[in-house]
Formats: structure tokens, C-alpha cells, sequence
């Protein structure tokens, strides 16, 4: 056993797997900062911590270099429990990842679910009925699936517009799609903790800024007050969308080419 360890063949697949570990470490990080947009802070906090550590030291800062490592050495810790929730929340990820997404769908399916997804937001906004539709795509939505009333329906326009009417029952909370069905509606998402949002923005797109920042989800905002139409993606959120831009954004995150585009 000891000659294999010190061995050439040992030393190879000690080095191979040293790229793999690593390159895993980087593959995790990256993907802790596209599903959850809070992360990326974190990540930047740490990077200028270690700058500054690095420049302090080649420029000989003394005070500099010694405060940059009480901050390392403690540095850790205080991340861990100022963004305990957030990090958590990420780490999540990491064993959410569903086999189940749009991504599977055909391409002529993918574009009757976006078009089913327009023509119902577009009727609803000229109504001001107030929906919130999302899309799952790698990230697993079941914690909120289970918690809503089930359904198991295909995306058409009238049923969408059925579900959000005021006077139903399932009129409140958001539905959840997988590939080209239905299969949740009712569901609570945690509303975003980001700061300084306008005063207008009320509860359905704080929901849907809340679910982005942890999934990597796509959900379509209807407002009641405005009729305004908004998508919300990886903790950001693009408001007053006509029904044209909806579907090339949609199209966009699909990677499907328009058809006036295709030659």
C-alpha cells in the first residue's frame, strides 16, 4: 500500500483529483452566487478583505496588514452568523436540483407555454387581475409545492386566468409550473430582504424578488393596482413590460430565437 501511495500512478490521480475538488469548490461558489443574489455580497466583502490583506503586506502596511488579519481570523465567524440565513438558504441549493424543468421540454412546447404565459398576463394586466406565475427551472420548488393545493393541469391562457380571478379560491399566492404543467397553486414565498425598494412595490413582486433570489426560477408578476407586467430573475426584477418585451425576455431566458428572426 505504501508503494502504491508513493508510486507515479498514485501521484497522478492525487493530482487529478486535486483539479476536480477544486474545480468543484469554484463550480459551488459560482452557483451559490447565481441563485441567491445576497451571496454576492458575501463573496464581495471577502474578495476586498483579501486584496487589501495581499497589498498591505507587498507595500510593507503594517496596521493595515494586521487589522485585514483580525478581520480574516474573525472575519469568518462573524459571516456565518450575520448571514446565517442566507447562507443556509444557498447551501440548500446545492442539493435542490431537480430533474424536472422547462428545459426539457421541446422547443415547440416551450414556445406554446410562453405564448399560453403572455396572451393570460396580457389579458389579465388590461383587467388589473393580480397573479404572480412561476417557472421552475433547475432548482426545486417542492418546499412550496407541498405547502400549496396541488394541481396537475396543463398551461393554457383561460385556466391561468380562471386561477387568479378575485372570486376563486385559489386566487391568492402564486402557481408553480413544471415543464408545461400546473402543479401547484396558492404558494407563499418568503419576500426579498432587499432594502430601499420603492414604497409601490407591493407584496406579489416583493414574492416574486424573494423566490428569485433563491432559486433560479422565472415568475411573472400581474399587478392589481397598475396592470403593470413584471418578470423577476436571480434577485432582480424588470417592471412595466409590454406583452411583446414579456415574451422576448421569456424567449431570451429559453435561448429560443424569434421567429421574425430565424432565416
Amino acid at each position: 500500500m505504501l508503494a502504491f501511495l508513493e508510486g507515479p500512478l498514485w501521484q497522478t490521480i492525487r493530482i487529478s483529483l486535486d483539479i476536480i475538488i477544486v474545480w468543484a469548490i469554484f463550480y459551488g461558489i459560482i452557483h451559490l452566487m447565481k441563485v441567491n443574489v445576497r451571496m454576492i455580497q458575501i463573496f464581495k466583502g471577502v474578495a476586498i478583505i483579501i486584496i487589501l490583506k495581499i497589498v498591505s503586506s507587498l507595500l510593507q502596511l503594517n496596521t493595515v496588514e494586521y487589522l485585514m488579519n483580525q478581520f480574516i481570523q474573525w472575519g469568518v465567524l462573524v459571516i456565518f452568523i450575520i448571514f446565517q440565513p442566507e447562507i443556509r438558504g444557498a447551501l440548500e441549493q446545492l442539493g435542490r436540483k431537480s430533474s424536472f424543468g422547462v428545459q426539457q421540454l421541446g422547443e415547440t412546447q416551450t414556445m406554446n407555454l410562453i405564448d399560453q404565459l403572455v396572451q393570460a398576463s396580457e389579458y389579465m394586466a388590461k383587467r388589473r387581475i393580480g397573479a404572480l406565475m412561476t417557472i421552475q427551472r433547475q432548482t426545486s420548488l417542492q418546499e412550496f409545492s407541498v405547502q400549496a393545493t396541488s394541481v396537475d393541469a396543463l398551461v393554457t391562457a383561460p385556466l391561468l386566468t380562471t386561477i387568479f380571478t378575485p372570486s376563486t379560491a385559489l386566487h391568492d399566492g402564486a402557481i408553480i409550473i413544471q415543464e408545461n404543467r400546473i402543479v401547484a397553486a396558492g404558494a407563499i414565498y418568503p419576500t426579498t430582504k432587499q432594502e430601499g425598494l420603492p414604497a409601490e412595490m407591493g407584496t406579489r413582486h416583493r414574492a416574486a424578488l424573494g423566490i428569485s433570489e433563491i432559486s433560479d426560477s422565472i415568475t411573472i408578476v400581474v399587478s392589481e393596482e397598475t396592470g403593470e407586467m413584471s418578470i423577476a430573475r436571480y434577485g432582480f426584477i424588470e417592471k412595466g413590460l409590454t406583452a411583446e418585451q414579456l415574451k422576448a425576455k421569456l424567449l431570451q431566458q429559453f435561448e429560443i430565437q424569434p421567429i421574425s428572426e430565424v432565416r
